[in-house]
Parts: C-alpha cells; sequence; structure tokens
C-alpha cells in the first residue's frame, strides 16, 4: 500500500490530479503496458493472475493489494489491486504515475520483504517489512514516479526473483 506522507506525497498527488487527462478509451492500453512492466520486473506473480479495478479506498492511498494465501511455497491467489477511484476516476490517469503505482502493488503481490534493517519506519515508530526505508527503491511507501515506467511497455531487465529492482539513474 502506498501512502503519501509530507510535501512529497503532496507533490505526487498534485502529479496525479494535474495529469488526469487521457481519454477513457486508453485506459486498456495503459493497463496492459503497465502490468507487462510490472510482470518484467516482478516475474508475473500469482501465475500471472491479477486482476485490476478501482475502488473506494482512504485519501492517502493510491492503490492496495490483496491476496489469498497459497500451499506453502505456492504463488498467492485470489490477487486484486485495486486503484483510488478518485485519483483514478473514469480510468484516466498519468501512465507514469498509474504504472508507477501497479509497479509497488505488484511488489506486494510477489511477495516482497525489506531486507532485515531496509524496513520501512511506520510513524508509531514500528517496522514496516512490506515497505523499504530507501527512497530509491519501488517499495518505498510514498508515491514516486519510477523511470521504468516513462514509457508504455518498456522496462530494463529484472533482478533476482522477490529482490527489488534499482532504480535507473
Amino acid at each position: 500500500m502506498r501512502e503519501p506522507v509530507g510535501a512529497r506525497a503532496i507533490l505526487g498527488a498534485i502529479v496525479c490530479a494535474l495529469t488526469l487527462a487521457a481519454p477513457a478509451g486508453a485506459q486498456f492500453n495503459r493497463v496492459a503496458a503497465a502490468k507487462a512492466v510490472a510482470n518484467r520486473v516482478w516475474r508475473s506473480p500469482c501465475n500471472g493472475q491479477v486482476t485490476t479495478r478501482r475502488g473506494v479506498l482512504d485519501a492517502s492511498v493510491a492503490a492496495n493489494a490483496y491476496y489469498s494465501l497459497g500451499q506453502p511455497g505456492q504463488p498467492y491467489t485470489d490477487c486484486v489491486v485495486t486503484f483510488n477511484a478518485v485519483l483514478y476516476a473514469h480510468g484516466r490517469a498519468n501512465y507514469q504515475a498509474f504504472c508507477s503505482t501497479l509497479l509497488h502493488e505488484w511488489g506486494h503481490l510477489a511477495g516482497y520483504r525489506a531486507p532485515p534493517g531496509q524496513e520501512a519506519i511506520r510513524a508509531d515508530g514500528t517496522l514496516d517489512p512490506f515497505h523499504s526505508r530507501d527512497p530509491r527503491s519501488v517499495m518505498f511507501p510514498i508515491l514516486d514516479l519510477d523511470p521504468r515506467c516513462t514509457h508504455p511497455g518498456t522496462s530494463p531487465r529484472a533482478g533476482p526473483a522477490g529482490a527489488v529492482p534499482p532504480l535507473l539513474p
């Protein structure tokens, strides 16, 4: 889950709000292109069976990934990424913001866990093993634009399964 916090979050929300301009007919192509990027980076979590949809989420949350636990060692099942219907109204959003958010949520579906000592720190001071404290990581909990999402359908080679792919310079 990506939870915008502070000035950087406000900037991310402004970027999303100001770029809700693509025609609704382009949404399917952008979803397919963003899924292709995410699948190359995270090696197709959930056996490639992920549903994307819009839904009602807290205003501070851009998207959320949900899944059911399968058998030990098996991929998750019933995988769904829900995008905030307000930020992604009528399926229209800037491709890079949409793809970056999808890429982050795909990491959750791929089973991302922060390496020891790299966990994000929640507002209450506890560790969050599902997010990285490294702001260069796609698994950092604040919305940022990922350079792998600059052009629809392109991505550098993926790293090892479960690893956080490095951001491009």
